[in-house]
């Protein structure tokens, strides 16, 4: 039997599985939807709110405990008694309730009437004021019908007599309409007078029923007074715990209402970047996840995210110099501020093992096509140069101040172009005497390797690096080093010295030894035994000048002593000051030097050869740039071996740079060899294209171009100079030529953080430091200072000054006694702190580092060396103590004490502009007098350093600004002549009185040393300032605390007393 056929479907496919399937791809479409709508929802941020609100949740419930244990603490008993208090208050009110409710009834009783009196006092009051003004307008209207009748009368008009009809009418009219005003006027009276019985008795109610309530009232204000602070947290917990109705806005779909949870952003109009080839205002969404960072009390205990930023008094804080609503945070930081994710935000690790834990937590990658993301934090300073390019040091910019220094001693500007150093003397020393000073075979040792003489040399090391150490090239580099020698003994004369310096006299080393710390040697220069100090790299200030531990080994005795004797002989502008040395004290300080030998015999090193072939060789692969091979070799036949060496020696010159740092001959004016590293080229902003990494891959952080790659490209270069040449197959006279510099770790980030400070950026000049006249004088004043090393000697910036504290009443408690609120200290490690808080202040002073003092406080020597001792608890204090005097209404002043063994030591620089006059200043700076004849006797000199008139003037004015002086300065008028005799009689009398020649000397140039440890009283009239004199000696500890001269109360001397001591100080001449 046929099989039946089936009927024909309708659809080709089964419509069950079709719905299946439909169902299923439904609930796939529905799973994606929803799934693409949560991650479009919720976002990280968002967790980061979350998670800050609970923190700050937490931290505001234990801050309300802490306030109520305080509070407990210090008025729990008399809480307790208010307490009791309102609860006798409420039981009174309880049995007056009847009594209460009954005033309450009469009172409600008389409000109705009340309202009713008010009310019909005010219609009242409105018709008769109504009704007053139409009776005050017809007797205006009356007025005038009667001067215009009398005017047309006068006049002889005809129409005198029509004004005068109307007259009488308009005299009833006023006469009626003053009445009625006078009869609404009676009724307003009456209802005021209703109104006012009514409100009377409304006034009693309330009198009667605030009585009832006086005593409850008193009690609830005086526990509100004591709970203030317990209140305003309970406050900031009920604002943290969360609600039916933030959890509703929060929720998607409402969160467009107000959700609690929103994007933070700064909005910074004045700051523009780049963005799409156009300028944008710049936006900064930071804060929507760094919820704390402008909030204190936010440390360690909390993720980092929520931390506060530190030093809130100087960034980011609402007082600060640089408030983060009008500076953001990528102006600093740099970054994409506009992102709220933290890859797309451009943040970067600051080393590998931080960037794996990145990648780990947070699926970190380096930002893709953007140019300027975030720096590493350890390279943060480098923005402050942005707007502080102007100032010689950035406050609170450790890092970046000492990468200035350094590419200044290190000489950097010798070979790159950069913007502002054009001003500054070459690093190194003149090279036109060398013949006199060192011999060939030191010098080729030298220059082969220098910290194989001197560990701690700033001299880079130029030959035999890592592109350049294999065996051809070190018979290449031997070749170079034997033309430089040849060719700067060559070129090695003085002017007017043809044979050398002369032979230095015979001296006593040991003699020289104590010379050479007295006259200050140490302050410039690390000296001690060789085996010892070698690798001393000493202070900022010991490191000036070279390390002269081994210095015996380099130098020639004549030329030692004729360098000693004066500088400036052979090296013009040498930085090492003329201290006025006699040829004995030359000869002694020479001898000493001398006998400092190096260790390991480095002066008995020889002079490797090189031979006719490899100094061809070496000559041809120069000569081979301009000329072709037949030319180079007819040229190299005709040179002898001498004439090669100076030909390879002037070229090699050339090709390393050495003229950047030394002055040579015939180098004067060729171009600098290396990159500018400021303008267009910056190198902070410059393209990364344009940096040859070579085969260091390593460096980059993925194929995509970014700023770290700039960072770490200066770091790696400043690391090892040669690395973009390893893998390279290159020429030698090609390979990279930038020298070896003997930093260390912590020194190449300093460095790589101020060149990466180099940057082209657009930013408003109302935001950024802009000095004034007097600022910039400062600034090249300091500059001075810090070029001639200074602060080796001195104690230098210790003059009064003032800085803001957070005045909290706390703070104030604790420096009560010193009635102070501004402050500034030097901590133990001699660090000055340019902001310090009154609790800090508060606590050094619980140590002893400062004493404070209040203000008008009175001190004898006697009573000061004792509050500054050397020891504090039987230890002893490693700086001496700090005085804190109080002056005016909140400030204080304040200077490091000096001891007695330290009386032999230079001036500590404080006050100069207010206490010197300009004028000897100016020549005291020129050419250095004696002014404490004390110090002959521990042989301590001020040197001259050769200022030029234009850098006297600078200092002297930048000592002027600093104290706040008028400058030019204005010179008093003199006294009377008559008058003036008269004061010195009676002056003379007063100095015998208080003894003041028993400290000190008056001018008599053969006085010995012999407690007199003041200066001379002979060469205040030209050298101090009229008015400053009278300050001093009335209180020198408040104009310098510390000061070994006594107080003079006016009890003890009068001001008019002190004017006649003036007088007869400024008549006293040098014997």
């Amino acid at each position: 039997m046929p099989k039946p056929v089936e009927p024909l479907s309708d659809t080709l496919y089964d419509m069950n599985s079709l719905n299946r399937l439909f169902f299923v791809s439904s609930l796939l479409l529905i799973g994606i939807t929803v799934w693409a709508a949560w991650q479009d929802y919720d976002r990280n941020w968002k967790h980061y709110q979350r998670d800050f609100r609970e923190l700050a949740l937490e931290k505001a419930k234990k801050e309300q405990e802490t306030v109520l244990a305080g509070l407990r603490a210090a008025s729990g008993p008399r809480l307790d008694e208010l307490y009791a208090g309102m609860k006798k208050a409420d039981e009174d009110l309880k049995a007056k309730e009847q009594e209460i409710e009954a005033v309450r009834k009469e009172r409600e009783a008389n409000r109705g009437p009340l309202e009713k009196a008010l009310l019909t006092f005010q219609f009242e009051k409105s018709e008769a004021d109504t009704l007053k003004q139409r009776a005050e307008s017809a007797q205006e209207h009356l007025d005038e019908a009667v001067r215009v009748a009398a005017r047309l009368k006068a006049a002889g008009d005809a129409g005198a007599g029509a004004v005068e009809a109307s007259i009488e009418g308009l005299k009833k009219h006023s006469q009626d309409a003053s009445s009625r005003w006078r009869e609404k006027q009676d009724l307003t009276d009456a209802a005021r007078l209703a109104w006012e019985v009514l409100d009377a008795r409304e006034r009693a109610f309330v009198a009667r029923l605030e009585e009832f309530n006086a005593a409850r009232e008193a009690i609830s204000k005086e526990i509100a007074k004591l709970e203030n602070d317990l209140t305003a947290v309970k406050r900031k917990v009920a604002k943290l715990e969360p609600s039916l109705a933030d959890f509703l806005l929060s929720q998607p779909g409402l969160d467009f209402i107000k959700n609690p949870e929103h994007i933070n952003q700064i909005i910074l109009p004045h700051f523009q970047e780049d963005l799409n080839f156009s300028s944008v205002m710049k936006i900064d969404r930071c804060t929507t996840c760094h919820l704390g960072i402008d909030r204190k009390g936010w440390g360690e205990e909390v993720p980092k995210v929520f931390r506060s930023h530190p030093n809130l008094d100087l960034y980011v804080g609402d007082a600060s110099p640089h408030p983060m609503s009008q500076y953001g945070c990528t102006v600093c930081h740099n970054g994409q501020g506009r992102s709220v994710d933290f890859a797309h935000a451009a943040h970067m690790p600051r080393d590998e093992a931080q960037q794996k834990e990145w990648e780990g937590k947070y699926g970190w990658h380096p930002p893709a096509h953007f140019d300027n993301p975030m720096l590493p934090i350890q390279y943060v300073q480098s923005s402050c140069t942005k707007c502080h390019g102007e100032q010689t040091r950035v406050v609170m910019g450790d890092k970046v101040n000492e990468g200035k220094r350094l590419l200044e001693k290190v000489g950097c500007y010798g070979c790159h172009p950069i913007a502002g150093t054009d001003d500054l003397r070459k690093p190194g020393p003149g090279l036109r005497g060398i013949k006199h000073k060192m011999t060939k075979e030191f010098a080729f040792n030298w220059i082969w390797k220098p910290t194989d003489f001197r560990p701690t040399t700033h001299m880079p090391q130029i030959f035999d690096l890592s592109n350049t150490s294999d065996d051809v090239s070190r018979v290449r580099n031997t070749a170079m080093i034997r033309g430089i020698v040849e060719y700067l003994y060559e070129n090695s004369e003085l002017e007017g010295l043809p044979d050398g310096y002369p032979k230095a006299p015979e001296g006593d080393a040991k003699e020289g030894r104590k010379l050479a710390r007295q006259v200050g040697c140490y302050g410039c220069h690390v000296i001690g035994d060789p085996a010892k100090v070698m690798a001393d790299k000493g202070t900022e200030y010991t490191s000036f000048g070279p390390n002269l531990s081994a210095v015996g080994s380099k130098l020639n005795a004549n030329w030692l002593y004729a360098w000693l004797k004066n500088p400036a002989q052979y090296f013009h502008y040498a930085s090492m000051p003329n201290l006025r040395l006699s040829d004995q004290e030359a000869a002694d300080i020479t001898a000493y030097l001398m006998t400092l030998k190096h260790p390991d015999g480095f002066e008995n090193r020889k002079m490797e050869d090189v031979s006719d072939k490899d100094l061809d060789d070496t000559c041809a692969g120069f000569m081979r740039a301009t000329k072709t091979k037949a030319e180079t070799e007819e040229l190299l036949k005709k040179l002898t071996h001498r004439e090669k060496l100076l030909w390879l020696g002037e070229k090699a010159i050339g090709h390393t740079g050495c003229f950047g740092c030394h002055d040579i001959r015939k180098f004067e004016k060729t171009k600098k060899i290396g990159a500018e590293l400021t303008g267009s080229n910056s190198t902070g902003t410059k393209d990364i294209t344009k940096f040859d990494f070579g085969f260091r891959h390593d460096l980059r952080m993925s194929h995509h171009p970014n700023s770290v790659d700039r960072i770490k490209w200066v770091k790696a270069k400043l690391e090892d100079p040669r690395t973009y040449d390893h893998g390279r197959i290159i020429g030698f006279e090609d390979r990279l030529r930038m020298p070896k510099f003997n930093l260390t770790p912590e020194e190449i980030e300093a460095l790589t953080t101020y060149v990466i400070s180099f940057r082209r950026e657009m930013l408003p000049e109302s935001h950024k430091r802009k000095l004034s006249h007097q600022e910039k004088v400062i600034e090249r004043g300091k500059h001075l200072a810090q070029q001639s090393n200074c602060a080796a000697c001195h104690k230098v910036g210790l003059f009064p000054t003032t800085y803001r504290i957070e005045a909290s009443d706390e703070a104030m408690l604790e420096l009560a006694d010193a009635q102070v609120y501004l402050a500034r200290t030097v901590l133990t490690d001699g660090r000055q702190v340019d902001r310090i808080s009154a609790d800090e202040l508060a606590i050094l002073a619980k140590k002893g580092i400062v004493v404070l003092l209040p203000r008008g406080t009175w001190l004898t020597i006697t009573e000061r060396n004792k509050l500054l001792g050397n020891t504090l608890n039987g230890v002893p204090r490693p700086v001496a103590s700090v005085l804190v005097y109080g002056f005016g209404e909140g400030a204080i002043k304040k200077v490091v004490n000096k001891n007695d063994e330290d009386r032999f030591e230079p001036p500590i620089i404080a006050g100069v502009g207010a206490r010197d006059n300009p004028d000897w200043l100016f020549r005291f700076l020129k050419a250095p007098v004696e002014i404490r004849p004390y110090l002959r006797e521990g042989g301590v000199r001020m040197p001259t350093f050769g200022f030029t008139d234009e850098e006297a003037r600078t200092l002297v004015e930048h000592f002027a600004h600093i104290d706040n002086q008028p400058f030019p300065f204005v010179y008093d008028e003199p006294i009377p002549e008559a008058a003036r005799v008269e004061m010195v009689k009676k002056g003379k009398a007063v100095f015998e009185r208080l003894q003041c020649a028993s400290c000190h000397p008056i001018g008599d140039p053969g006085q010995k040393f012999s407690g007199l440890v003041a200066p001379d009283l002979t060469l205040a009239a030209p050298r101090l300032q009229r008015d400053w004199v009278l300050d001093w000696i009335r209180k020198p500890n408040a104009i310098f605390p510390g000061s070994g001269m006594s107080d003079w109360s006016p009890e003890q001397v009068s001001d008019e007393e002190l004017v006649w001591v003036r007088e007869y100080i400024w008549s006293l001449k040098k014997k």
